[in-house]
């Protein structure tokens, strides 16, 4: 889905949140628009469309989302704990925009919150984050430890690792 298909497919009320949120955060709006724009990208490099399902890319892809928007807010002059907390915040407000199953709304706040842990721990220890390369890596070299859950319950179970639905 293009830009103006997901503009269309908001109400109202979303919009207006979304251009309040795009004023006042214009900054990292515009760092959460770059991210999501190369993070489908990349994605689709990596896992074609298939992405798109709550497969292991689309694990990958929410991840990947996260660690960029992080970064990008970094490299925009902005501190680590402000770019964490507003990759939660947009992303969150995503999950809630665009509605699924508890199971997939689950599956990909985790994947989020996975992506920034990622991004927290490379950062402490010191990995070099000074390019999106060095964030791809890791995450390819990570996905295959991504596990099928078909539970809430697993999910909980799995604080560090990617999650997915469909095989």
């Amino acid at each position: 889905m293009d830009f103006r298909g997901i503009v269309r497919s908001l109400s109202i009320s979303q919009l207006i949140k979304l251009f309040g949120i795009a004023i006042t955060k214009f900054t990292f709006f515009f760092c959460f628009m770059k991210a999501t724009k190369d993070c489908i990208r990349i994605t689709t490099e990596h896992f074609g469309n298939d992405h798109h399902k709550n497969n292991v890319g689309n694990a990958f892809r929410h991840a990947l989302w996260n660690m960029l928007i992080t970064l990008y807010s970094i490299e925009a002059g902005k501190s680590i704990e402000r770019s964490i907390d507003w990759a939660k915040y947009i992303t969150d407000w995503h999950e809630d925009a665009f509605k699924n199953s508890p199971l997939e709304r689950a599956m990909d706040l985790h994947n989020n919150q996975v992506g920034r842990n990622w991004f927290i721990y490379l950062h402490e220890e010191g990995k070099p984050l000074k390019s999106r390369d060095t964030i791809v890596s890791y995450l390819l070299n990570n996905v295959d430890k991504a596990i099928h859950i078909t539970s809430l319950e697993e999910i909980k179970s799995m604080p560090n690792r990617l999650v997915f639905i469909d095989k």
